[in-house]
This record gives structure tokens, C-alpha cells and sequence, in this order.
């Protein structure tokens, strides 16, 4: 990991990410990409899929994350037009929300 870490932090960074400590559980990253995309600090295409191919599975394939693949992936089976920013960006408001929950939810598990 020592080795593998700063490559992937420089290939975020190329990409256009703002510094995320990915060593956090993957919610409190999925949270950090999400309000990214929400604030429009996180490019929309990047941080979709990153958090889809990269979070999806770790966060157990959350609800959220499921749409936002459909809105971005699966957009000509259920519409005419591709999804516009805005509406990506309410859809990451809904990932960010349902990670604090999830987060909240660990912590009174611990407790």
C-alpha cells in the first residue's frame, strides 16, 4: 500500500480530484466524492464513476449509488435525453446524505 497510495493519489489529483484521504472507510470517502460532485469541486464524470466502480461494491451497493449508475450508464433504456449536471448533482446530494447516515448509523453500532 506504502507503494501503490501515492500513485493513486497522483492519478486523483491529475483527474481532477481534490486531495481525499482514502485510507477513511469508503463511506466517508463516498460522502467526500459526492459533495464534491454536489459543489461542482469534483468533475461530474470522474466522480460518478469513481464512485460507482470504485465505492459501489465497498459501500454495499447502496440505493443511491445503484441510480446514479442508471442516470449516468443506463440513461437511453428509460429516457430520451442524457441526464443534465443538475440533475447528477441532486443525485449526489442523495449519495452524500445516505453516507453520513451510514456513517452515523456505524458509530452507534460502536457505541
Amino acid at each position: 500500500m506504502t507503494e501503490v497510495e501515492p500513485l493513486v493519489r497522483e492519478v486523483l489529483v491529475e483527474s481532477g480530484f481534490p486531495p481525499i484521504d482514502l485510507q477513511r472507510t469508503p463511506w466517508e470517502v463516498a460522502r467526500d466524492v459526492a459533495q464534491g460532485i454536489a459543489e461542482s469541486t469534483v468533475p461530474i464524470a470522474k466522480g460518478a464513476d469513481f464512485l460507482i466502480f470504485e465505492l459501489g461494491d465497498k459501500c454495499d451497493r447502496p440505493e443511491e449509488i445503484y441510480l446514479l449508475q442508471g442516470m449516468v450508464d443506463d440513461w437511453e433504456d428509460i429516457r430520451d435525453t442524457p441526464p443534465s449536471d443538475d440533475e447528477i448533482r441532486e443525485q449526489a446530494i442523495k449519495i452524500a446524505d445516505a453516507a453520513t447516515d451510514r456513517l452515523a448509523a456505524m458509530v452507534d453500532q460502536q457505541t
